[in-house]
């Protein structure tokens, strides 16, 4: 995944509206296949995961993503969730530097709009309390940018790797006024990376 696609996986912004799914569930599962990774034309996954009932879910809705989901209230962006495709080496170290460049650039495309990124951590780190992996955490303010869009956010990109030969990078933006642990990482959030599982073949 080059550098340019993963900044619009933390990034991409969506100024349509979306209504919430009519369930009562807390969670709905979404499930990623590799005949569906065919027909996209996308590397090869194979993974559910659990996804929060009042998100939108949209399925290669553009681009290098395979799964995307929104939230809204109010006509307001609360929530972002996106798995987009994740190529290179999988070492550490080398995921790490991938995502300082990635930073660097989103930092420098929210300076050309005039809008607010602040990095908040780039390494290695836990989630939750089984999960240590590379990641960037970051803070995002846009101001007189769309009605959608305006607000505080928290960030955080992961890279997931399920084996060696099935791997994304998952990527979501969050509303400060939402709950979120001691990292900042959203509650919900870290119950959506956890929820990640490869289907066994």
């Amino acid at each position: 995944m080059s550098n340019k696609n993963i900044v619009l996986t933390i990034f991409i912004l969506f100024f349509y509206l979306f209504s919430n799914a009519q369930t009562t569930a807390q969670s709905v599962e979404i499930k990623i296949s590799k005949d569906s990774c065919i027909i996209w034309e996308l590397p090869e996954v194979n993974f559910t995961a659990q996804i929060p009932a009042d998100y939108k879910i949209s399925y290669h809705s553009s681009g290098g993503f395979y799964f995307q989901a929104h939230k809204f209230k109010d006509g307001k962006l609360i929530g972002e969730l996106t798995f987009g495709q994740l190529t290179g080496s999988m070492e550490r170290s080398d995921l790490v530097d991938m995502l300082a460049v990635a930073d660097s650039e989103a930092r420098n495309q929210f300076g050309e709009i005039k809008q607010v990124y602040k990095t908040q951590f780039i390494g290695i780190d836990s989630i939750g309390e089984n999960i240590n992996v590379p990641q960037l955490r970051n803070y995002m303010e846009f101001k007189d940018f769309n009605p959608n869009m305006n607000g505080q956010f928290r960030g955080i990109t992961v890279p997931i790797i399920l084996s060696d030969n099935y791997k994304f990078m998952f990527s979501s933006m969050l509303r400060v006024d939402q709950k979120f642990n001691e990292k900042n990482i959203g509650t919900e959030i870290i119950k959506v990376i956890e929820s990640i599982k490869m289907i066994e073949e």
